[in-house]
Parts: structure tokens; C-alpha cells; sequence
């Protein structure tokens, strides 16, 4: 599906492709033979052993394997941290479903335990976006996403819900930050887009059909594509920012100039300076929620293309492009 890793560099499907990245299972010490706080202690890093107390008489003992961080309480063990990371000592590259595999087994290996039928708690799903520009032009130009908080840093972005949270940020930065130095042979931009969903008993049954996912579903290929067509989706339901190239001759009639005048806000305002005052005016309640749709579906119509006065930004056609090699790579 996607190409391989040639010697210490890396082409660009290598780079684009869509992987599992930060994961999180649970193992109940009644699916085990083996006593946890006993034997999995011995499997861990040397060095990172803590022991910690755990409600009013017992302990729990907390260490890591290479990136990955192991907790094991009395009744159960929990895993959390990259699978991309402890297969490959970096999430910059993504893994094939094969090399996923091989992540889960390698560790159920080392720790002797069963993890196929460990719980997710967590599942990460992740994108690079190969980009000409710098990654923060293509921050400013993603707007709202309906029933999500819009939230704001330097040098990302993050679009949460309840029990979903998109982030698109840029990852060279964020790895210039964590100190992650890697040399791929790759100088480009990326762009970096994760969806994470956490575990919700009834917001689960109803994007995955069940309440528990194991970790032996993340291996299913059919599993996977929805994931990725998760992903797609929600780029797609966030509202672009376009370009306003104002003429008034474009003005027909009332409502032609009621929709200019939207868009010259836009223009000398910004669409995410009004979209920030629309959503804490709300929060203070000196709008109400019908009130929000009402402003939210007007300067979503000023900021159609289907106006002649606005054309689409060539970073949201760099990002579309992208996102729909994506779609391509999966078949969906």
C-alpha cells in the first residue's frame, strides 16, 4: 500500500501515510496466568522502576520499555505511549499495519503477556501533510468545525469535542521542542494532523459498533480504514477560510450587499478574530445559541466560493490535494 524505508531516508508515501500513533490498553490480571506485579517488574527498563502507593493498602509499580510507559496495579496493567516511537524511535514516519503488528507482538514478547486482548482506552490516528509553505499559514486558514471548541496555540491547533480531539499542528516545530532530532533525509514542511479518541462507553458503541475495543481490532484492516475515514471526514466538516477579492460590482441587490458586507468584515476583521468574539460572547451569554448559527451560517455563506467575490485559498487547495491523495492511498 505504501513504500518502505530505504536505507536511512525516507520517501514521501513513507512520510504520508496514516498510522496508529499514541495507544492506550488496559490488561486485567484475570486474562493472564502470570501475576503481574511479580513478573512484569523484572521485564521493564532498568532504572525506571517506581513504586507507588495505590488506595489505602496497596502499591502500584510504574516504569517504562524504551519510550512506553507500564503501569501494573493489582488487578490490571496499562500500556500507554507510541507505537511509531517504540517500533521505530520516531513518529515522523508512520507504520504499515504489518509493522503495527509487529509493534504489539514484539511487546507482548517482552512483557510475556497476552496484549491481543487488551482494552483501548485510547487510540490515536495520525497524517502528515507534505506542505510547500510554513505549517502556520496553513493553521490560519482552518476555521470553525461544528460542536467543537476551537482552541489555539503558536503552532497548532486543536478542535475538541467529547470524547474526540482533532489536532493539526506543525511538526517540525514540536519536535524541535521536545528535542526529537531526526534525520530522515527529508527537509520539507509537514503539516500534522491527529484525531484521538477517548474511551466512552456509549460514544464508542456508537463509532465502533461495541463498547470495547481490543487491541487485536486495531490489526483489522477494516478497522483501520474507517479510522482513517474518521479522519478524512472531520478535515473535510471544517469550515476554510478563503481569499476575498472585494468588487462591488458583484453587488446585485440586498441581500448581494449584506453578504459583501460579511465579507469585507472578513477581510479587515479575519475569520478567526470574529469567530474567537462570536464563541466567548457566547460563553459569557450575551448571545444565545440560535443567535451563533445565525452569525455562523452568514459568514459561512460570505466565505463560499460560490460567491464571485471570493476564490479559494491555494493553501486549502494544497491541503485538499493532500487530503485526498489520503482517501486515494485507502481506497474509500
Amino acid at each position: 500500500m505504501v513504500n518502505k524505508i530505504i536505507g536511512n531516508r525516507m520517501d514521501k508515501p513513507v512520510l504520508n501515510m496514516v498510522s496508529y500513533d499514541t495507544i492506550t490498553m488496559v490488561l486485567y490480571q484475570q486474562q493472564s496466568d502470570v501475576s503481574f506485579q511479580k513478573s512484569v517488574p523484572q521485564h521493564l527498563d532498568t532504572g525506571s522502576l517506581k513504586t507507588l502507593p495505590y488506595g489505602s493498602d496497596d502499591m502500584k509499580i510504574c516504569g517504562t520499555v524504551e519510550n512506553l510507559r507500564i503501569t501494573v496495579y493489582p488487578e490490571k496493567i496499562v500500556i500507554m505511549g507510541s507505537l511509531c516511537k517504540y517500533l521505530k524511535g520516531n513518529n515522523v514516519q508512520g507504520l504499515s499495519m504489518e509493522e503495527t503488528r509487529q509493534a504489539i507482538d514484539f511487546l507482548s514478547q517482552k512483557l510475556c503477556l497476552p496484549l491481543r486482548l487488551a482494552r483501548v482506552m485510547r487510540i490515536d490516528v495520525a497524517y502528515n501533510a507534505i506542505v510547500s509553505q510554513k505549517p502556520k499559514e496553513y493553521l490560519n486558514r482552518l476555521g470553525s468545525l461544528s460542536r467543537h471548541d476551537r482552541l489555539e496555540e503558536p503552532d497548532s491547533l486543536y478542535y475538541k469535542q467529547s470524547k474526540t480531539l482533532l489536532h493539526v499542528y506543525d511538526k517540525n516545530k514540536e519536535m524541535k521542542r521536545k528535542r526529537e532530532f531526526f534525520d530522515c533525509g527529508f527537509n520539507g514542511n509537514i503539516l500534522r494532523i491527529e484525531l484521538r479518541f477517548s474511551y466512552g462507553k456509549q460514544d464508542w458503541k456508537k463509532r465502533f459498533g461495541t463498547e470495547t475495543v481490543l487491541v487485536d481490532m486495531l490489526l483489522n484492516e477494516t478497522f483501520f480504514t474507517n479510522l482513517v475515514k474518521m479522519l478524512y471526514g472531520r478535515y473535510k466538516k471544517i469550515e476554510k477560510v478563503n481569499d476575498v477579492q472585494l468588487d462591488l460590482r458583484a453587488v446585485k441587490g440586498k441581500k448581494d450587499a449584506r453578504i459583501f458586507l460579511v465579507a469585507y468584515i472578513l477581510k479587515v476583521q479575519g475569520y478567526v478574530p470574529l469567530e474567537k468574539m462570536i464563541s466567548e460572547q457566547q460563553k459569557t451569554g450575551r448571545i444565545s445559541s440560535g443567535q451563533v448559527d445565525y452569525l455562523r451560517s452568514v459568514i459561512s455563506e460570505a466565505n463560499s466560493v460560490d460567491q464571485s467575490f471570493i476564490q479559494k485559498s491555494s493553501h486549502i487547495e494544497e491541503l485538499d490535494a493532500a487530503f485526498e491523495l489520503m482517501r486515494k492511498m485507502y481506497g474509500f
